[in-house]
C-alpha cells in the first residue's frame, strides 16, 4: 500500500491531503500522488544540492531515480497554494 514515509515537514495538511509518495526505498522510479490538483517539486541530495525540479500536469509523477547514487534525498512538494511537504526519500 502506497503511504508516506519520513515527513521531514508538513506546512498544512489541507491542501496536501491524501500525498502519497513510493516506493520508499526507492531503485529507479518514484511516484507522487497528491489528489485533485497538480503540483510542483524539487529533490535535493543530503547536502542541499538541487538534483532535479519539475511541474506536474496530471495529480499524479513519476521522478526517475535511475541515475542517482545511493543515498539520502529530499523531495520537497509544493501545492499551488504554497503549502509545502518535504519527504526523506532513501535509494
Amino acid at each position: 500500500t502506497p503511504n508516506i514515509i519520513n515527513i521531514v515537514f508538513l506546512s498544512e495538511l489541507t491542501a496536501l491531503k491524501g500525498l502519497n509518495v513510493f516506493p520508499n526505498p526507492v531503485n529507479n522510479q518514484l511516484t507522487v500522488e497528491v489528489p485533485g490538483t497538480t503540483f510542483t517539486y524539487s529533490l535535493t541530495d543530503a547536502s542541499g544540492k538541487m538534483l532535479q525540479n519539475g511541474n506536474t500536469v496530471w495529480e499524479q509523477s513519476l521522478i526517475d531515480f535511475s541515475s542517482q547514487t545511493s543515498g539520502v534525498y529530499f523531495l520537497r512538494i509544493t501545492h499551488e497554494s504554497g503549502e509545502s511537504a518535504v519527504v526523506k526519500i532513501v535509494k
